[in-house]
């Protein structure tokens, strides 16, 4: 109990100098000790970037969070009860062993993925009117989107006005938001994918210090926890509204909580078992009745759907990647109903998963602010000290680093930042010429099966067309479907296919001169994303670097087959490369 005055009254003396608080989340509501008992709030000091994130009763015991609260040593402290930050009524330690703070796995902090960590209470949790355990879903829940629902978000954070506003605010708030789908979300924050559950914030949305903040929705008279706060927008002015704010979705995740707790995830709802009208599931719907009443209920709406089809004009469907797979079990076949390529051709596009030790030279370029337009790009590393990548990935960018040993982006070997960025001086992003630029790494790259410099061409190969030859390249793009992947991709993809004539790859784009070199795309080529990849050829078991990545046909259905793509000839950068690495070109 002194401990509860204590903390008490020190929040009380900082909120008393604060400004007026906003009542915002930011433009939410303040929620009383009744509306949120499962939310919790913890304190957090060590290394971590935060000093306070919100969370999630799981159990007496478990505490969900954003793993970005959590990474490092911390010393953590999980305040219950708290709706009023003056009046709490559970103070409860975490100890700082690895065993009771559990990140997973595969979270990355560059790309926000896997954005989840379990906390382990040094003791229960006592449950009452102002401290419960939250709901989490079930694993029918698994295929559900949840667009176009309603969801609670739940707070501490700031209001989003920089009002130099304490953190956490006394007062929870909450505001309201419509779950908006994964595509729509990818034009704002181009990370998201299938691990992401994205919510609208026109009319209020977390700020700094909601991230581990449970999202909850309201299924079936059953309120559940479907996401956890992980990051959103934050412009001049603050949180600014408009941009969708990013959330982990739990039903991703449910085994894997599961596996690390005392919960126990249910494959159907407990609730209204005894109910005159059971819950069944039709399609991975909900319903309070039999799924013959249902068919019924909707054959003449089903009926009208596909006359108005009948009578319009054929278009492509959105395919949003995670909407398409989960909600239409006859995806493929509809795809070829309309002409659109297989989701299962896992293309480059058109191409295959590398391992570890197929492409070692390839990199990831993190590109971090600048005028680009870019966040990633492919490149490949030429030296232990160098790496070669697009001019137009880097023009104007304020921080770059490069991933290596990375074919599989979520368990990266080495991240190695970027301490100068050459461009070629001749370099014109509108005639797509001298797109080449050198990396210079802050420190050497490790040499061993997963990471080792590219060879590259001799002086004596200069002047060879290598028309007809087989060309690989690889890169994390799309594959080209619009299927609102990530970028990158997780894997790493190569296709083969074969250089082709300038000649002929000017029927396609008229401004090709001899610094380039084309590579047909019948079976596969690069996609956004995989500007700077390397194009290889091999000769006498000898693997070498013939061009650069540049540009592509980018047609309304992706990056189609069929034209050409385009990448910067090595040959013609020789001397350059010489003059500006300490790589040696042989002769």
């Amino acid at each position: 109990m002194k401990t509860l005055l204590l903390f008490g009254s020190l929040l009380a003396v900082s909120f008393a100098v604060s400004p007026k608080l906003q009542g915002r989340i930011s433009n939410g509501q303040t929620a009383s000790p009744l509306d949120f008992p499962s939310s919790v709030g913890i304190l957090i000091s060590g290394t971590s970037d935060h000093t306070f994130c919100g969370g999630v009763l799981i159990s007496t015991r478990f505490i969900l969070t954003a793993a970005k609260c959590v990474s490092g040593t911390n010393t953590l402290t999980v305040v219950a009860g708290a709706s009023d930050m003056t009046n709490i009524v559970e103070v409860i330690p975490v100890l700082n062993i690895p065993s009771h703070i559990i990140i997973h796995p595969n979270y990355s902090s560059f790309f926000n993925r896997d954005d989840l960590a379990i906390i382990q209470l040094s003791r229960p949790a006592i449950l009452g009117n102002y401290v419960e355990i939250a709901n989490l879903p079930r694993r029918y829940h698994i295929p559900f989107t949840f667009n176009g629902w309603n969801s609670t978000l739940v707070g501490w954070g700031n209001t989003g006005n920089r009002d130099n506003e304490p953190l956490p605010l006394q007062h929870l708030q909450f505001a309201h938001a419509e779950v908006i789908s994964n595509f729509v979300c990818g034009l704002s924050h181009s990370f998201v994918r299938d691990g992401h559950i994205c919510t609208g914030t026109d009319d209020g949305g977390p700020c700094d210090g909601d991230e581990g903040s449970p999202v909850y929705a309201d299924v079936d008279g059953e309120k559940l926890v479907i996401g956890i706060h992980s990051f959103h927008f934050s412009g001049i002015r603050g949180c600014d509204r408009g941009r969708s704010a990013v959330n982990t979705r739990l039903t991703e995740y449910l085994e894997w909580i599961g596996a690390n707790t005392d919960v126990e995830i249910l494959n159907y709802t407990l609730k209204n078992r005894s109910s005159r009208h059971r819950v069944v599931i039709c399609n991975g719907k909900v319903h309070r009745t039999s799924c013959r009443k249902m068919f019924k209920s909707v054959f003449i709406l089903l009926l009208a759907a596909v006359t108005a089809l009948a009578v319009s004009s054929p278009e492509q469907p959105e395919f949003n990647g995670f909407d398409a797979e989960r909600r239409l079990p006859k995806t493929e076949e509809l795809r070829g109903k309309f002409g659109i390529p297989p989701n299962g051709s896992t293309r480059i596009s058109g191409g295959s998963v590398a391992s570890p030790t197929t492409i070692p030279w390839a990199a990831g370029v993190l590109i971090h602010g600048g005028t680009s337009g870019h966040d990633f790009c492919s490149g490949v590393l030429i030296s232990s000290r160098f790496v070669l990548t697009s001019a137009n990935c880097v023009s104007g960018a304020n921080t770059v680093t490069v991933a290596l040993n990375a074919s599989n982006m979520a368990n990266i070997g080495t991240l190695i930042g970027v301490s100068n960025v050459l461009i070629h001086p001749n370099f014109s992003w509108l005639l797509g010429r001298d797109d080449i630029a050198i990396l210079t790494l802050s420190r050497d790259a490790p040499n061993d099966s997963t990471i080792r410099p590219v060879l590259m061409p001799r002086r004596s190969d200069v002047g060879n067309s290598f028309n007809n030859w087989r060309a690989t390249t690889a890169g994390w793009g799309n594959t080209g479907n619009r299927d609102n992947e990530p970028i990158p991709t997780q894997f790493l993809m190569f296709a083969i296919d074969s250089v082709t004539s300038n000649a002929a790859c000017q029927l396609s784009y008229t401004w090709i001169r001899s610094t380039h070199i084309c590579v047909n795309t019948n079976d596969g080529g690069p996609c956004n994303g995989d500007e700077g990849a390397p194009v290889t050829v091999q000769e006498a078991g000898r693997i070498f670097l013939i061009g650069i990545h540049s540009f592509h046909y980018s047609g309304l259905r992706g990056c189609d087959r069929g034209r050409s793509a385009v990448a910067t000839r090595i040959t013609e950068y020789l001397d350059w490369i010489a003059a500006n690495s300490d790589v040696t070109i042989p002769a």
